[in-house]
């Protein structure tokens, strides 16, 4: 159990890191918006507008800035499974676009899973015995059940969360799933998911409330989406149990 206790050293770390990067805020033409830039994940539309239009106002002059507070509150929310998946991909669709938001989103989403799959494999192993040892054995077995359609198996996980990312993200380790398959199972599966939000943040000023992110437009991209990624695996894990 010692080990576990220097995941909060780590963590005080990435705040310490996300509090410089917030004081370190470059001075903008604009008095009312300096020195507004604030690591905290937004919970609301108001809030999700307001730190869209700050970051906008940051990136015309200061691109490289608002790229790595940007990269860095995305990475460090993913890492240690802090809420707010959708509001980042909203935030970064607003300030990227669909284009360059997409792609990136996707990218941080696996690079920040990864971290946190690579923290609970050398600091938490104990905690997560202790506290979900159902769940492990219950994903074991069905890892070694699908062993020879491992793919297939994570990337309906993740299209399909029938057990919550996080969980999946704490708990991959012990349960056999290599470290390269997870990378890219979580990259590819979670691509109609970050595409939804992303898209919607593209759109934000068409948005009257967060709610409408999830509209029956959007879920009916969203299944199609999966359903295309998913196919192609589907059609071979049958015709191998033929």
């Amino acid at each position: 159990m010692a080990n576990s206790f220097y995941i909060i050293p780590i963590f005080t770390a990435a705040l310490l890191w996300l509090y410089i990067l917030g004081i370190m805020a470059p001075k903008l033409p604009n008095k009312n918006l300096n020195n507004q830039i604030t690591m905290k994940i937004p919970s609301n539309y108001q809030d999700v507008k307001r730190l869209a239009d700050l970051f906008e106002a940051y990136y015309e002059d200061h691109y490289f800035y608002v790229i790595l507070v940007f990269v860095s509150t995305y990475l460090v929310k993913q890492a240690f499974i802090i809420p707010g998946s959708a509001i980042m991909n909203i935030v970064g669709g607003a300030l990227f676009g669909l284009y360059i938001g997409w792609p990136l989103c996707c990218c941080l989403t696996a690079l920040g899973a990864t971290s946190c799959f690579l923290l609970s494999d050398i600091f938490l192993k104990p905690l997560m015995a202790s506290y979900f040892p159902d769940k492990i054995d219950y994903l074991k077995t069905e890892v070694e059940k699908n062993r020879n359609n491992l793919v297939f198996y994570l990337l309906s996980i993740r299209v399909l969360p029938i057990t919550p990312n996080f969980l999946v993200n704490l708990l991959s380790p012990f349960i056999g799933i290599p470290l390269r398959t997870f990378f890219f199972t979580t990259l590819f599966g979670l691509m109609p998911y970050n595409f939804v939000c992303v898209q919607a943040g593209s759109l934000l000023s068409s948005l009257s409330s967060l709610d409408n992110v999830f509209g029956l437009d959007m879920i009916i991209k969203l299944s199609t989406m999966a359903l295309v990624l998913v196919l192609p695996s589907l059609f071979n894990y049958s015709y191998q149990r033929l």
